[in-house]
């Protein structure tokens, strides 16, 4: 069954991850991608809405990460949070600069809730902010929608072409209202009718991740996998031992890696992840939690997927 989908397009914000989550709460698909993706992935996807994350650049510098404007054009809502609002209006002749004060913390925002994006939020509401540049103008045919006592265009949008922008990160739990807010953006504005369920999670992942890579690479990502961290645990604690975490290991390896390298293959796994199976395989390595922990398996695992996902990236390069 094909699921309504929104689309959280990353721009190097710590918050890309809770994005998605604040949606799939929703019950409303939702998957993760790089900026760098090609337009023409995102656009096969037939995103009900879109939304750009926060990050830590400015938008007016010329390495800055960027899209193509051409995603304003497709007639699908899109939602720019901070980094992602800035990026919008700059894209579409606003102006964004320096900002004379710095906001940073709960902040007081006055909203126009007569906004899709507001229905039902109080007219001063608390948002967490967190910049140094701001919008100083918004762009043509936009309407200004909240606004804070140093910052201007808190808020703008145009609503004929389902464009909103929000400076504040309403996927947070400091701002007050803002699972509210991103209610609003999905059903009000993106017109979703909460198709899909939480404990669906896993399964749709594991089929995305056997459509982007096919079955064969799966199985062979297992079975080497399967054979290497074996035979490693084998060498430390002998034959008496079982179970395929060090195929977890490899697979968490393979998708983490393959996402940094290769971007537009729709692969991803959020840097969080991997970082806590670092974590805890060093935990296991020194014996901290005082368990029985396969660390040869895990090690001989992880270090099988990132070369895997290497090697396959290094050839599509090679190709490019």
């Amino acid at each position: 069954m094909q699921h309504e989908t929104v689309i959280v397009l990353d721009f190097g914000g710590q918050y890309n991850q809770l994005i998605a989550r604040r949606v799939r709460e929703n019950n409303v698909y939702c998957e993760i991608y790089s900026y760098k993706t090609d337009l023409s992935v995102i656009k096969a996807k037939n995103p009900k809405g879109i939304i750009f994350t926060g990050g830590p650049n400015s938008v007016y510098l010329e390495d800055s990460p960027t899209i193509d404007p051409e995603i304003f054009s497709w007639g699908v809502p899109v939602l720019g949070i901070c980094y992602g609002s800035q990026l919008m209006m700059h894209l579409l002749g606003g102006h964004v600069c320096r900002a004379p004060e710095r906001e940073y913390g709960k902040t007081e925002v006055f909203v126009d809730n007569s906004s899709k994006m507001f229905t039902d939020v109080q007219p001063s509401t608390v948002c967490w902010m967190s910049h140094n540049d701001y919008i100083e103008q918004a762009a043509p045919g936009f309407k200004i929608t909240a606004h804070t006592v140093n910052c201007p265009v808190a808020a703008a949008e145009n609503e004929e072409k389902g464009l909103y922008a929000v400076q504040f990160h309403p996927e947070v739990l400091h701002t007050a209202e803002g699972k509210k807010m991103l209610h609003n953006f999905v059903y009000n504005v993106c017109g979703c009718t909460g198709d899909w369920k939480m404990d669906s999670f896993v399964e749709n992942n594991v089929e995305a991740l056997r459509k982007r890579i096919g079955s064969g690479k799966l199985v062979v990502i297992t079975v080497i996998s399967a054979l290497l961290s074996g035979f490693v645990q084998h060498q430390f604690s002998g034959p008496w031992f079982g179970g395929l975490s060090g195929v977890v290991y490899a697979l968490m390896g393979y998708v983490w890696l393959r996402g940094e390298r290769d971007p537009q293959s729709g692969i991803y796994l959020q840097r969080g992840l991997i970082l806590f199976s670092l974590v805890w395989l060093i935990a296991g390595w020194f014996d901290v939690f005082g368990m029985a922990i396969a660390n040869g398996a895990h090690v001989a695992g992880l270090a099988t997927g990132l070369a895997m996902a290497f090697v396959d990236t290094l050839h599509g390069r090679k190709r490019a």
